[in-house]
């Protein structure tokens, strides 16, 4: 758009609540000419306008910390406020999704009583439309955004919540991509709360540039608690395509990440070696330290730029820098990503993997080889299927006159005959992994149509499609 003045759209993106769905499920795989790319600033800090630069031995615990919104933009109608500069030239989008996180079992607290007697008193409730924030993009046009619910652990210490909204369209139709990205009203606790007030949000872009290599993109979300008594966690690769994690970039998103608090640990694990990830911002015992950085370095083009986040930790690496000199981590096409904490506990929300596919091993470009609800693919090589029922009937008409409604509804549905019994299971898309469905699942079940869906797993080979 060409307006000269800030301009509110109202872009209401459809929201669903997963309460406590602990864990991270794929959510998007792309095989292009192109990458990823992510920015990302804190939410919260101990002063509205200033960045927050202790660190060491001056660094007080974040839950002894009194913390108040970070507020930049000037503006009355926003209670928070911050932003990021997305600094690579690009001109093609593929895919973008925009996170935000924060600890709330409350909007505000207080402490009372001395060290070690200390009760914590809420001041100001929750509030519900945490899901709901404002997004300006380069051209300074904003968006009111009603993210998905991923999860929400409000019960729990602390509260934590985590969001996202497909903002893919957004950026595609800015005439300017590039520049400064601004989040506004995301909620978080102020004040005190039991273990530290914590938040920020996360802008994943995957791009595309016919002068890069082709590379296998994919993208994990939730929100996964890790502590001692939950660690170690593992997310498995297996790079098919013959590619080297040598020529990988890997981003992960965490909440909750105190710099004062040690023994978490990244590591690249290949049969059944561990080789731990590191640099000189992120040492070994203390990975997510509440740092946002790229490539070892803090990454400065942010509002406000802090160098302690207090909790909130995004981290753009390259493998082969941190795994140093350790050449037989690159052998191996199967490896996992493991997470680790001894004490200090954090929540894991986003984990990008980016690889170079060798010239030639490309199975054709996909831009996305997720299952959208418009789609009914199956992948072969796999035990068993999934598929993402929407209706059961034993008489054809009744199953025709169904999917003719699913049809007028947008949806490509597809049939089974269960060899059991010979209903026909209405299907509205299929994938090898279960989990792909988990999000949409979840999205489709507060619609009347869709109050029942449910996922089939099917044997291969025991089905008539």
């Amino acid at each position: 758009m060409k307006n000269k003045m800030p301009l509110i759209a109202f872009f209401i993106i459809s929201c669903t609540i997963a309460q406590n769905t602990n864990g991270l499920w794929p959510h998007k795989n792309f095989q292009i000419h192109g990458g990823l790319v992510a920015i990302g600033n804190t939410i919260v800090g101990v002063d509205s306008k200033n960045a927050y630069r202790k660190r060491g031995n001056e660094v007080k615990k974040n839950d002894e910390l009194s913390i108040r919104y970070v507020d930049i933009d000037n503006d009355h109608t926003t209670f928070s406020s911050s932003s990021a500069d997305l600094l690579l030239p690009v001109k093609e989008i593929s895919y973008a999704a925009l996170y935000w996180t924060a600890t709330y079992p409350y909007e505000k607290g207080s402490v009372k009583g001395k060290r070690k007697r200390h009760r914590y008193n809420i001041e100001v409730d929750r509030v519900s439309d945490f899901n709901t924030i404002q997004f300006t993009l380069p051209n300074h046009t904003t968006h009111i955004l009603q993210g998905v619910v991923l999860s929400d652990f409000k019960n729990d210490i602390g509260g934590p919540y985590v969001c996202y909204a497909d903002v893919t369209e957004l950026i595609k139709e800015s005439e300017k991509k590039v520049g400064t990205y601004m989040v506004a009203n995301i909620r978080a606790s102020q004040g005190r709360i039991l273990g530290g007030s914590s938040g920020g949000w996360m802008l994943a872009i995957v791009y595309k540039d016919d002068q890069e290599p082709i590379k296998d993109i994919s993208l994990l979300h939730g929100l996964h608690p890790l502590d001692k008594l939950s660690s170690p966690t593992t997310i498995p690769f297996e790079l098919n395509l013959n590619g080297s994690i040598k020529h990988a970039k890997l981003i992960t998103a965490v909440l909750e990440g105190d710099e004062g608090l040690k023994t978490d640990r990244l590591a690249l694990v290949t049969e059944g070696v561990r080789f731990p990830l590191h640099s000189g911002l992120r040492p070994k015992n203390n990975y997510y330290n509440s740092t946002i950085s790229e490539f070892g370095q803090i990454t400065s083009k942010r509002n406000p730029n802090s160098t302690n986040t207090l909790g909130f930790d995004l981290a753009t690496v390259d493998l082969e820098n941190e795994l140093g000199a350790s050449e037989t981590a690159y052998t191996n096409n199967s490896f996992q990503i493991e997470f680790e904490s001894k004490r200090d506990l954090f929540f894991l929300f986003f984990v990008g993997l980016d690889v170079v596919i060798p010239s030639g091993k490309a199975n054709g470009i996909a831009e996305n080889k997720t299952a959208p609800i418009t789609e009914t693919t199956t992948n072969q090589g796999y035990a068993s299927d999934y598929y993402l029922v929407t209706n059961v009937f034993s008489e054809h008409h009744y199953a025709l006159a169904w999917k003719k409604h699913l049809v007028e509804l947008g949806y490509t549905p597809g049939t089974l005959i269960h060899p059991k019994n010979n209903w026909e299971y209405i299907y509205i898309a299929s994938s090898t992994d279960r989990f792909v469905f988990e999000e949409l699942r979840q999205k489709l079940k507060v619609e009347k149509e869709f109050k029942d869906i449910w996922v089939l797993e099917m044997p291969k080979g025991n089905y008539q499609p």
